[in-house]
């Protein structure tokens, strides 16, 4: 865990070489308004000691329960995710039923991206490495698209630098068809996370990701989306 007064991955020189010769799961957590101390007991303490004393002590403004279930939280995380095996807990399902959490596959946060720098970066591989990380998690997390009685259309492109859209909508159309169901698959393979309907300006380039794609092939597959989506809109069902 870090501070943003420390700021050890930017600011110390140390931090970076050690960072990039760890080999298994690692992460840096920044917590806000605290300072050098805030991790240990002191911050608990702190609060009872006169208010020049309490200056010294470099524990920031963040509140001492705060701090401390912070801590908590981030070591009850660890030791699950290493000796039970267990998901991170860090992460959460997106997705609520009757007010329960769904199931969901948690991302593998041992992953780094390929690209050198800090520039953009492809997170692609982060939702495939999490697949492989956590295969035993994905037969309960799946959304029973085969049963939905709605009409389906997906449009994806196959190079999608985001996530594996292209792949992941494959499958959900070949679940459809084995149950069935009418599903509609629009993609090119050249094509990247932003596909531009016809009117849209082509995307602006991210600082922080790469899309894929190129232009020309996500305003094609646009293009070839939109009579199918205008007929799904304007469908009585």
């Amino acid at each position: 865990m870090d501070t943003a007064v420390h700021d050890g991955l930017y600011e110390d020189r140390s931090w970076p070489p050690f960072w990039a010769h760890l080999s298994d799961w690692h992460r840096c957590l920044r917590l806000a308004d605290a300072d050098h101390n805030s991790f240990t007991d002191i911050v608990a303490i702190a609060p009872q000691v006169p208010e020049p004393v309490r200056g010294t002590l470099q524990i920031g403004t963040i509140p001492a329960d705060r701090a401390v279930a912070a801590v908590r939280a981030t070591v009850r995380a660890f030791f699950d995710l290493q000796l039970r095996r267990r998901p991170d807990v860090g992460h959460r399902s997106s997705w609520t039923w009757r007010g329960q959490a769904l199931p969901f596959v948690a991302m593998d946060d041992s992953w780094t991206p390929a690209e050198p720098g800090s520039g953009p970066v492809a997170i692609r591989g982060w939702y495939e490495r999490s697949e492989r990380t956590f295969a035993h998690l994905l037969a309960s997390a799946d959304i029973p698209v085969d049963r939905a009685r709605a009409d389906v259309l997906l449009v994806a492109g196959g190079d999608d630098s985001m996530w594996p859209s292209l792949p992941f909508a494959e499958q959900l159309a070949r679940r459809r068809r084995s149950a069935g169901a009418t599903v509609r698959l629009i993609a090119r393979h050249d094509a990247g996370h932003r596909p531009r309907l016809p009117g849209e300006s082509p995307a602006s380039a991210s600082p922080r990701f790469l899309y894929g794609g190129t232009p020309e092939a996500d305003a094609l597959l646009g293009a070839a989306a939109w009579p199918h989506i205008l007929h799904v809109l304007r469908s009585d069902g």
